[in-house]
């Protein structure tokens, strides 16, 4: 398998590992002024031998610390090509996801206690994976990290003095179903429908 940089319709690349039709891998990196690039480098199979092989790596410039993020997705025959765009948000960056019929949503907050607000949840977690599958008006299963605060779809549905370690959430109709490492409840949902700004690409913006 040779990786090669694709890019997309947005003039962002990536790189995408396939061959023979088998299941391959694509790496999306999103880091400040970076850019995928290639060149030929040497590998060796047995001591004293060595042969052609690409190098690719990712360059950024920059000065200070700089802040990198990279999703790893399976590339499958039969499927449309996965895609991963950042959308802006205010207080973090967050990031959507496409694969299969399903959006993943991961979000990461700028500062420590930093509020992030969408249009259909608003969170103070550090770390927030969620899924919406095709069709469905508010995201089905939440993954958070280190927080305070959680609200979805106008109902407050975390809120505490201390820092949480980990909520996990699952939706069944208008009932969110919540654990986190001291509790389990459920809370029942509005049923207003919200939009889904945030999930949308650059393009439709």
């Amino acid at each position: 398998r040779e990786p090669v940089i694709s890019c997309d319709g947005d003039g962002n690349k990536h790189v995408v590992e396939s061959g023979n039709g088998d299941p391959g891998l694509d790496l999306f990196t999103f880091g400040d002024n970076g850019m995928w690039g290639k060149k030929e480098g040497w590998s060796s199979g047995s001591y004293g031998s060595r042969e052609n092989a690409p190098f690719l790596q990712y360059l950024s410039n920059g000065i200070g610390p700089q802040e990198f993020f990279t999703f790893m997705l399976p590339h499958e025959k039969g499927f449309e090509d996965p895609r991963v765009v950042e959308t802006n948000v205010p207080g973090g960056r967050a990031f959507v996801i496409n694969y299969r019929d399903y959006q993943d949503l991961f979000v990461f907050a700028d500062g420590e206690g930093e509020m992030i607000r969408t249009e259909f949840f608003d969170t103070d977690f550090r770390f927030l994976w969620a899924r919406l599958s095709s069709g469905d008006q508010l995201p089905e299963e939440f993954v958070m990290l280190d927080g305070n605060n959680f609200s979805l779809n106008g109902r407050v549905v975390i809120q505490h003095p201390k820092e949480v370690e980990y909520a996990t959430a699952r939706r069944f109709g208008n009932k969110l179903h919540v654990r986190t490492e001291n509790e389990i409840f459920s809370v029942s949902l509005p049923q207003n429908k919200p939009t889904s700004y945030i999930l949308k690409t650059p393009t439709d913006l």
